[in-house]
């Protein structure tokens, strides 16, 4: 079994806990679509889209950078 430092242990959970909440933002913005769009007070159509595009962004970038 090999054994990790503190900091590497540490760098890992936060990893974990970063994917996981850009994880539940995209759930949110996938669930909520919808309502989102109808209502336009979190984003309009073209900066919902945006934001939709840049979080399966993020989550790909960290996904490689593992």
């Amino acid at each position: 079994m090999q054994c990790v430092n503190d900091t590497e242990m540490f760098d890992k959970v936060e990893g974990l806990n970063d994917r996981e909440e850009m994880l539940d933002h995209l759930r949110f913005l996938i669930r909520y679509e919808e309502e989102i769009l109808d209502d336009e007070i979190f984003y309009s159509k073209s900066e919902f889209y945006d934001e939709l595009f840049d979080t399966i962004i993020m989550i790909a970038d960290n996904l490689k950078e593992e």
